[in-house]
């Protein structure tokens, strides 16, 4: 479309005819078409690179995930069951 209007541009006006309001409305529009056109371009172009970064950081952190669901597990604690555990609740029931 905007190749269009730039060709009849070219064949049928010369620097002597005046710009009539249709005219110029029809160039002021073009001129917004195209701006908007770049403008969504750019803005599509750096969705799909966050969409691809925040990809790689998942990817990355699955990774690391797993690496750390590979290493043996050693226990911090003694979880075992003991009965001195009972003597930390106090019986309130008289």
């Amino acid at each position: 479309m905007q190749n269009d209007f730039h060709k009849y541009v070219a064949e049928n006006l010369d620097s002597s005819v005046q710009l009539t309001p249709e005219l110029s409305t029809q160039i002021w529009k073009e001129k917004v078409i195209t701006k908007l056109t770049v403008a969504l371009a750019e803005s599509e172009r750096k969705r799909v690179a966050e969409q691809q970064s925040m990809s790689e950081t998942v990817h990355q952190i699955k990774e690391q995930v797993m690496n750390l669901a590979r290493r043996p597990t050693t226990s911090a604690f003694d979880d075992t069951y003991d009965e001195s555990d009972e003597d930390d609740y106090v019986d309130l029931t008289p």
